[in-house]
C-alpha cells in the first residue's frame, strides 16, 4: 500500500471560508500559510474522496 500526498491551495477568502464550516477537519489535514495562499495538505494510506466547496 503508498502513501498519497494530496495538496490543495486556497487563497484567503477561501480558507476564510472553510474555517467558518462546523465540519472536523481529518487529524491528518495540516494547514501551512505560503504568502497570500494556504496550503492544506493531507497524508493517507487509503483512498481519498474529499470535496470542498469554496
Amino acid at each position: 500500500m503508498s502513501l498519497i500526498l494530496i495538496d490543495f491551495i486556497f487563497t484567503k477568502e477561501q480558507m476564510a471560508l472553510l474555517r467558518r464550516r462546523k465540519r472536523r477537519l481529518p487529524p491528518t489535514l495540516r494547514v501551512q500559510e505560503v504568502g497570500s495562499l494556504s496550503r492544506l495538505t493531507f497524508t493517507t494510506k487509503t483512498d481519498v474522496h474529499l470535496l470542498f466547496e469554496v
